[in-house]
């Protein structure tokens, strides 16, 4: 069973994305922040770990940089809702940091499943 760390400042977002995972079988743990997610990673060895871009704290590029610094291999999902020129250039920065796969929100649970499967 894969195990995924979901890192998003809105519980709303978290719960959602717990819950289709978790229908899948997938093991889910979340955290609210990058500081946080580094946290859990550190001691529970995620297999994915799907990021929001903008958050409080530290935002998703710095908790990219700092994972793929770490653990080099981490397999990495960013996510981002408004999508306009500003986020388009930040999903770009993600996936030229580290960032395997991007999304935009919101995205059906079979985008999401399809996503986390090719990782």
């Amino acid at each position: 069973m894969k195990k995924i760390l979901v890192i998003d400042d809105e519980r709303t977002v978290r719960t959602v994305l717990k819950h289709m995972l978790e229908q899948e079988s997938f093991e889910v743990m979340t955290a609210v922040n990058g500081y946080e997610g580094i946290e859990l990673h550190a001691t529970n060895s995620f297999d994915i770990i799907i990021t929001d871009l903008f958050m409080p704290e530290m935002d998703g590029i710095e908790t990219i940089v700092n994972l793929k610094k770490e653990y080099p291999k981490a397999k990495i999902i960013a996510m981002t809702g408004v999508i306009g020129r500003f986020h388009r250039d930040f999903l770009k920065s993600a996936h030229l940091l580290g960032a395997n796969k991007t999304l935009i929100k919101p995205f059906s649970k079979e985008k999401l499943i399809e996503c986390v499967n090719n990782l």
